[in-house]
C-alpha cells in the first residue's frame, strides 16, 4: 500500500516501510526497514545549524546541508560530496544540476508502458518526478509487493 499525506510518501508492504518526504523541494529518504508508523517529527533529521565546512544549500535555511541528509537523488555540484547516483553533462559542458520534486503518480498493478524491465505481480507503483532548471526530468519508480 502507498499512502501520501502532505509531503510524506509511505510505501508499505506486510512487513516493511519505506518513507520519503519532500524537504525544500527535494526528496529525502527518512526510513527503510520493519513496518512503522510514518511520523516526520520522529524520523526527519533535525537541522539546527550548519556544520563547519558545509555548503549551505539555501540562504533562507542556513542549517540545510545536503551532505547530512539521506537524499533519494542528489543534485550534482550543490554541496553533497558523496558519490552521486547520476551525472549529466549539458550541451554547454555544465554538469551542475539541481533536481526539484515536481509531482507524483500512483499506479495500481504492473507498469507496462515503459521500455525498461518491469516488475510482475506488483500491487502498486509510486512514480516520483523531479525536474531541473535545464529541463532534465527524472522519474523514480517504487513498486510494492504485499508479501515482502
Amino acid at each position: 500500500m502507498i499512502t501520501v499525506q502532505d509531503n510524506l510518501f509511505h510505501i508499505q508492504t506486510n512487513k516493511t516501510s519505506y518513507i520519503i518526504q519532500v524537504r525544500n523541494e527535494m526528496l529525502e529518504n527518512l526510513y527503510y526497514g520493519s513496518k512503522v508508523h510514518a511520523d516526520t517529527d520522529v524520523l526527519a533529521e533535525k537541522l539546527y545549524s550548519g556544520y563547519g565546512s558545509d555548503v549551505i544549500y539555501n540562504k533562507d535555511d542556513a542549517a540545510l546541508s545536503l551532505f547530512h541528509l539521506n537524499m533519494e537523488i542528489t543534485p550534482f555540484g550543490k554541496g553533497d560530496y558523496r558519490s552521486n547516483s547520476l551525472e549529466v553533462e549539458f550541451g554547454d559542458t555544465n554538469r551542475v544540476f539541481d533536481l526539484k520534486y515536481d509531482s507524483y503518480e500512483i499506479i495500481k498493478g504492473e507498469i507496462n508502458d515503459i521500455d525498461l524491465p518491469t516488475a510482475h505481480d506488483a500491487a502498486e507503483t509510486l512514480i516520483l518526478t523531479t525536474k531541473s532548471p535545464q529541463g532534465l526530468k527524472i522519474n523514480l519508480y517504487y513498486t510494492t509487493y504485499p508479501d515482502c
